[in-house]
């Protein structure tokens, strides 16, 4: 559940070590555009909350072509934010209330943080949001994932800068990326 701006920096990262196609980073966001038509636990293989199935993927999915990558940097990225970040923000939102976390007010908060890093990690990692906006709209051509597409962009796309930021910070959000990318490459390795 990082941002989807997060997923785009470490697939940049990926994208430009292999040298992919479009097509790779098209991957990298397919399952949080899709998970809308599909379901969150089929489109990012997880059997429970934070049980993701990496094994299952690469498994069911014997084509290695560059979508084939974008979505696995997908699952592993959003397997280090669910494993290492959230819990620990989870955690800080329990202490802050005194109370066991409120998955609405968390999500509130998160998503609040979110839209106020996006830019700083957008011009960080130079992501050029309106091509990939266009390209995958190119991808997957149906009406119903155009507006899901649309709104997923404009979502995390407003400024909050007069806010506190609740969990992040651009410090730890580069940290994030550099060892989503790292452990990212090492898995790629293996499947080459």
């Amino acid at each position: 559940m990082g941002s989807i701006v997060m997923h785009l920096a470490v697939g940049k990262k990926i994208q430009e070590k292999y040298n992919f196609s479009k097509d790779f980073l098209v991957g990298a966001v397919a399952p949080d555009i899709l998970k809308f038509k599909y379901g969150r636990d089929e489109t990012h293989y997880i059997n429970n909350y934070d049980n993701y199935e990496l094994d299952r993927y690469i498994n069911e999915n014997k084509k290695r072509n560059d979508y084939f990558y974008g979505y696995l940097t997908h699952l592993i990225t959003d397997y280090i934010w669910f494993d290492k970040y959230m819990k620990k923000f989870e955690d800080e939102f329990s202490k802050k209330y005194s109370k066991s976390c409120d998955e609405d007010k968390f999500r509130e908060e998160i998503y609040s943080d979110y839209n106020m890093t996006n830019s700083a990690t957008i011009t960080c990692f130079d992501i050029d949001i309106r091509k990939i906006n266009e390209y995958t709209h190119k991808y997957f051509k149906d009406e119903e994932l155009d507006l899901i597409i649309d709104n997923l962009i404009k979502e995390y796309f407003y400024d909050e800068t007069d806010s506190k930021l609740n969990y992040l910070s651009i410090e730890l959000i580069n940290n994030y990326i550099e060892e989503a990318y790292q452990k990212t490459i090492e898995i790629i390795e293996k499947l080459r």
